[in-house]
Formats: C-alpha cells, structure tokens, sequence
C-alpha cells in the first residue's frame, strides 16, 4: 500500500475520531430545556435531542437489556448495525467511533520523559495475559444479568463517558468559566467586557446556576484514574477492562476483512510491535513474546530468545532462527482496533489489509482459558447473594426515583447508568446514587428535592432515557386527570420540631405557597394560635414533587421533607 493512501487513511480516521468525540459532547450539552421558559403552568415540556440514538448503537447495552429483561427492546435494533459493520471489517468501533476510546487513544500518546522512563514503557504495547480481563468481565456482567442484576452500564464506555460528562466535566467547566468571568470583572477596566461576555453566556445558556451533583467527586476520580492509566499501557481501559470491546472482540475475528502481515516483505524490525495499542502484534501463537523474537531493546528481554542488543537478526530463510515465522499468526482481529499505526511504520510495505484470507481456527477463540472461564462464572454466582442482600427496601425511605421510573426490582435491571435523565432534568433534581441504592443501584439515578424539584408538568427524563428504566409519560400521566390519578413520587411529611410555623410560632407559609396540585396538597392548620397559620400535608392530594422541601427557608435539613412513601411505580411491560 503505498504512502499517500496510508496517510489518506490515516487522516480518515482521525477525522472519524474527531468528528464523533466532538458530536458526543455537543449533544450531550445540548441536552437540556430551557429554563426561560420553563414554569408551572407549561403544557407542553417536551425535547428533541437526539442523545438516546447515541447509546441505541451501543449492542453491549441490547445485549445486557435482553438478557436481564428477557425481550428485545426495539429501539436498540440499531444496535446490529455495529455488530454487521464488525463483522464486516473488525473493531472499526473502537478505533473510529467510540468518543472514550478517542480519548484513551490521545492520551495514550503522552509519553513519560527522560531515557530511563521511556526505555521502562518501550513493553507497554506487547500483549500481556492480563488482556483476558475483558472477557471475564463481559460473562461476569452477562450472568449477573441473567438473574435480573444489569449491571453492563457500570463499566460500558458510552455510558461511563455520558455520566462522567453529566456529573462531573461539564459542571467543573461551568465553575471554571464562571469563576474567571468573575475574578475577570474585578479588573480595571474589563468589568464591562466581562459583563457583556456573562450576559451573553447566560443568555445562550452555556453559563448558570452552578451545580455540584452528588456523585460528581467519585465520578471524576474513576474518570481520572483511566486516563491516567494510559501512561502506563496503551488504551488500558480497551485492552484490560472494556466490555463492550470483549464483546466486539468475539465478533471481529470472523470478519471479512482483517489487518494481515506479508512474511516475504517483513524484516522483523518490530516497529509495528511498539506502535500496536491493542497488543495485536505482540504476542506469536505459540505464546512467545515476539519482542523477544526480534530483538526489540526492551527492560525485560535484552538477554533473552537468544538475541542481543547489537547482534544481527537471524534469517529462517537462510536456514538461522529455528522457531522464528515470518508467516506468524498474532492474536488475530479480536485485539485490533483498525489504527492503522503499523500501516504508517512500517517502511517494507508488510503490513497490509487481507480479504477472507487463509485462517487458523486458533483466531476464531476468544483468549481465555478453561479455568479463566470457570473462574469468571463462579465470581458471578458468588456475587448474586451480595446483590440481592444490598436490594432490601430498609432504610430506602428516602430513595426517590424520577417520575415513570418502573418497579425497583426492575429498574435496577432497566436503567444503564448513562446519565442523560440527569443532565435533561431543568431544576438539576436528578442526581446520581453512591450507596443509597446498594451495591447494585451504583449510579442509577435519584431525586434530591433539596437541591431541586420536579416540575409538575415535565417528563423530560422519561422521554430521553434510552432503555425506558424511566417511562415516557404523557401530560395526563404526570399531572392526572378526572379518570386517572397524577404520578405519585413520594409523600411530604412535616417535621413539626423544625417547622417554623409549629415549633417558633412565627409565620412561614413558603410551602403552601408553592404547592402545584389543585386543589393544593398542603392546607393550612385550621386550629390557629396567635393568628399564626400553621402547614399540614395531605397525603392523599400530594404528589412528592419536593418543591415544598426545596423552598423550605430552615437552614440545613428542611422542615419539610419528601418520603417514597406511596409512591406510584410501574411494571415493566414484555
């Protein structure tokens, strides 16, 4: 292949790259309603972005949907396309589309200084054993599924980018940009210039209130940690952890088009071996390092294969080097990303693309041992028991789940954690959970009335949320009607020792006052004393909007408080 179509090439993906990292994010920031003219009185709360299509692609949600919940969601129909495109020509996925594979492959660039450091990273790319993680992690996720225990979204990249976005990049720039314009408006003679930059800002909605959700601190550090990560392999979080590349990799080895190496033009330079970052080449079939084989000066094989740092490689053609291949299988498309980094090295024309070419059965198995596969699937059953212990409904009080969300039995095996209620809802209500949920409920989402409320006529998150863990409501649904009650999230209960009204006897009708069902859910005491009018819940007309505990003036815990008590939640349907 020669020279300009390898960089034309090259430049394709690149801009591939680009282009869908960049989607990902503006679409994701453009996923939300405009508070101006959001209020009470609002008919028609609806929104057209485009972000569920974004995860519909992604077949390791389908798949862990299908099995937990038995059925094929339409919806995620579009999920074949990826698998028949793997098919055709590998894991392009990832190494074209996936916005958090783009970012592991840029900061996989990012290369430690100085000698020594660069000479103990030179290994990074080989393939290591370790590599086989990914796939115990997709049965792990797969058989914990099977018993109703999704838990694909934890670790699926789109999901993981979406929420890590959501909860804790978007809100740290919010804070940046807002802190700058500030400290930018103290200075002589920029106070207008700034002032006009925040008018602007807030006006298009890129700045305003700023948020610190609940889960942001722990987000950002999982988030941190597999960047980070990349300084020490390339693409770790690909390579040893991704599921849904497990799953693509099991798909790719029976493609019809795959990355093969021309043994008559190779010389063993083993340059593509240290631009590879899926480990691809780095690794023979018979399990010898090839590094070792061609002498590439890493830490760990200077003296051994029988090679020497500044010793000639030996020729099988001529007879030297038993053992050594030019026509050596590596560990087949399942690792290769479709970079096309060996392409751009290699200065022999070696390495080329291979239409439906001769194959060993070896490449058609995923790399993982019997005991491996024994070992992943007890782990799985081993972890049902403390699953199911963490889903008791004690002390769940005050989990509070958005408006259409199913029955928490299946919820938690509906929902994939990707975030996208959470950035969609306008009062920044939704938020997501640590621990209030058990082991199982990591990042699924809940209502904080605290920091907000839920609009009495909005059913954003339900008309965004991809795998329908929260039901698309109509209006009738929300708000209720003369045949059908309203959505019911919780009740408030009046703590009658930190109510103003009841325990200092002073006038505070902030709840009453904001209440939006008709007529109003909380009345005022008809016993009054002193001419002070004292807050009283009806349980009955409430709804558990929690605008009454967000307004509540009593610094610290409100006054007011919303329970799940009563909550209406809903089975989902086959």
């Amino acid at each position: 292949m020669n020279t300009r179509t390898i960089r034309t090439l090259l430049w394709l993906r690149r801009t591939s790259q680009a282009f869908f990292l960049i989607l990902f994010f503006v679409l994701l920031f453009q996923a939300r309603y405009s508070t101006e003219t959001l209020d009470l009185a609002a008919r028609d709360v609806t929104t057209k972005t485009p972000v569920p299509l974004f995860f519909k692609f992604d077949p390791l949600v389908a798949l862990g949907l299908m099995v937990s919940r038995h059925i094929f969601v339409a919806g995620f129909a579009l999920s074949l396309f990826t698998l028949a495109a793997t098919a055709l020509i590998g894991r392009f996925f990832c190494g074209w589309i996936c916005p958090l594979g783009t970012l592991h492959h840029f900061f996989s660039h990012i290369r430690p200084g100085g000698k020594r450091l660069r000479r103990a990273c030179t290994d990074r790319e080989r393939y290591i054993r370790w590599q086989r993680l990914k796939y115990s992690i997709l049965i792990f996720f797969l058989i914990t599924s099977g018993f109703g225990f999704l838990q694909a979204g934890l670790l699926d990249p789109l999901c993981l980018l979406g929420r890590s976005l959501t909860l804790a990049v978007f809100p740290a720039i919010h804070f940046l940009i807002t802190r700058v314009i500030e400290g930018g408006s103290r200075l002589p003679g920029l106070s207008i210039p700034m002032g006009r930059v925040c008018d602007y800002l807030e006006n298009h909605e890129i700045i305003g209130k700023t948020v610190f959700y609940h889960s942001a601190l722990f987000t950002s550090v999982v988030l941190f940690a597999v960047l980070l990560a990349n300084l020490f392999y390339s693409r770790f979080w690909c390579r040893f952890l991704c599921p849904l590349g497990a799953l693509l990799g099991l798909v790719a080895p029976f493609s019809l088009v795959k990355m093969q190496r021309d043994g008559v033009q190779c010389t063993l330079c083993g340059k593509c071996l240290l631009s590879c970052q899926g480990g691809r080449v780095g690794e023979d079939r018979d399990g010898v390092s090839a590094y070792r084989r061609v002498g590439v000066p890493t830490r760990s094989n200077l003296h051994q294969g029988g090679v020497q740092r500044g010793e000639p490689l030996p020729d099988p053609d001529k007879g030297g080097g038993e053992g050594i291949s030019k026509e050596r299988a590596t560990r087949g498309a399942g690792e290769c990303y479709l970079c096309l980094n060996c392409l751009a090295v290699c200065r022999e024309d070696a390495m080329g693309f291979e239409f439906l070419g001769v194959r060993d059965s070896s490449e058609y198995t995923p790399d993982l041992t019997r005991r491996g596969l024994i070992a992943s699937a007890g782990v799985s059953l081993i972890a049902l028991p403390f699953l199911s212990f963490s889903r008791g409904e004690g002390g769940r009080s005050r989990l509070i789940r958005p408006p259409g969300a199913l029955t928490e039995d299946d919820f938690l095996s509906t929902c994939i954690r990707c975030g996208t209620c959470t950035r969609i809802c306008p009062t920044h209500a939704i938020h997501s959970c640590i621990a209030e949920a058990g082991l199982e409920g990591f990042w699924t989402p809940r209502l904080i009335p605290r920091i907000g409320y839920c609009v009495y006529s909005c059913t954003l998150c339900g008309q965004v949320c991809p795998s329908q863990a929260i039901r698309r409501l109509s209006l009738e649904e929300k708000m209720g009607s003369e045949r059908s009650r309203p959505v019911k999230l919780g009740t408030a209960v009046v703590d009658r020792g930190r109510c103003i009204s009841w325990a200092q006897g002073m006038q505070c009708l902030a709840c009453e006052e904001v209440c939006p069902v008709s007529p109003k859910a909380i009345k005022i005491d008809e016993e009054r004393i002193h001419r002070i009018g004292r807050p009283v819940v009806d349980s009955l007309l409430c709804v558990g909007c929690g605008h009454c505990e967000y307004v509540c003036p009593v610094e610290g815990e409100s006054a007011i408080r919303v329970f799940s008590v009563g909550e209406t939640r809903s089975r989902a349907r086959s």
